[in-house]
């Protein structure tokens, strides 16, 4: 082998181990930012949901306590079928003081998975503090799942 072919073969080497490491380290960075980008993700979906059970407790809570002091199921049982129809929410239930159950309704068409529960309690109307039954929600994290995944492939 020539000098000038030997150097000719080094460059070439050299060309290949350079593209091989810019391309290494983008892969790296992009991966590194996909990860960071999927973890701030999921903290606003939580934040998000978080801000629904909220809503739940602010606007529902009252009227069905209401419903619950007047001993009105018909009406629970609508509101509970609007609950249960909400993204988060798989079922929903009121049981009164003494844990009986008062109302249900479920959302048969979401998929179970990565549930976890939140109880709110329900107070007498008179003023006096006095719970009077309790509202349960089971929801569902398993939407959140499937929009982050979504986003992260596109």
């Amino acid at each position: 082998m020539t000098p000038t072919e030997h150097h000719k073969n080094k460059f070439i080497s050299l060309k290949a181990s350079l593209l091989f490491k810019i391309l290494l380290a983008s892969s790296i960075i992009t991966t590194i930012m996909t990860v960071v980008s999927t973890y701030i993700d999921y903290g606003n979906e939580i934040n998000e949901l978080n801000d629904e059970f909220l809503q739940i407790e602010k606007t529902s809570v009252p009227s069905i306590a209401k419903r619950l002091w007047d001993v009105d199921v018909e009406s629970l049982d609508k509101q509970l079928k609007t609950i249960a129809d909400l993204q988060i929410v798989n079922f929903v239930q009121v049981f009164d003081e003494d844990q009986k159950e008062v109302s249900r309704a479920e959302s048969t068409d979401k998929i179970a998975k990565n549930e976890f529960n939140r109880s709110f309690k329900l107070y007498a109307l008179d003023g006096s503090k006095e719970v009077i039954g309790t509202l349960s929600l089971r929801a569902t994290k398993y939407f959140i799942y499937e929009r982050i995944t979504r986003r992260t492939i596109v």
